[in-house]
């Protein structure tokens, strides 16, 4: 566990066991539950920025990297696996080679696969080039391979999406149904998009 800013200390206490918990203790064990506290002192008003790493302990962890630069903070995996980012209002996002506009991004690399998320994203570049462009913000999630692409967002209004292409798509899918949008320039547009959850499947 780490966090930015002075309130970096944490504290474990005992946490009051739910009443439903209760039941044939013949049959079930309870066992004490616990929570981790990060205090902050008397205010009107604060944030708080933590970040959290879970995976089996095979050896001695190593502690999240906070970011704290150009006016974004966030974290990055010690072993480069992945990172975080995010600013206070809307604005130039950038790490690893990948950049933005929006309020948070996440950047994850591994053999072949690419995976991006961000909120409030208007759009999204690798290495300058664009991923894809947004006419109002989208809360996403976008995982991308040699052979496919995995688009997850929730569209705060009705808005129009271009996602790039680097050959023509052998199938579309949005929301579980095939489409054929029109491909301009190395782009496929996906206009009038209704506000809520939506899933964009690319085969090539």
């Amino acid at each position: 566990l780490t966090s930015l800013g002075p309130n970096d200390h944490w504290t474990l206490h005992k946490a009051p066991l739910a009443g439903d918990r209760y039941g044939n203790l013949d049959r079930i064990r309870l066992h004490q539950p616990y929570e981790f506290r990060l205090n902050s002192g008397q205010a009107a008003s604060t944030s708080f920025l933590v970040g959290m790493k879970f995976e089996r302990a095979k050896q001695p962890l190593k502690a999240l990297v906070p970011i704290n630069e150009g006016g974004q903070e966030g974290f990055r995996d010690p072993e480069g696996g992945w990172s975080w980012i995010s600013r206070a209002q809307s604005g130039a996002l950038e790490i690893a080679g990948i950049s933005a506009q929006g309020q948070s991004l996440g950047f994850r690399k591994s053999a072949g696969r690419m995976q991006a998320f961000g909120t409030s994203i208007f759009s999204l570049h690798s290495n300058s080039k664009l991923l894809l462009e947004s006419s109002s913000p989208v809360d996403l999630s976008l995982q991308r391979t040699e052979h496919t692409e995995n688009l997850n967002f929730y569209a705060q209004q009705r808005t129009r999406l271009e996602i790039a292409t680097t050959r023509g798509p052998r199938e579309v899918l949005l929301d579980g149904r095939q489409i054929h949008p029109a491909v301009h320039a190395g782009r496929i547009a996906l206009t009038s998009i209704g506000k809520g959850e939506h899933v964009v499947r690319i085969r090539y």
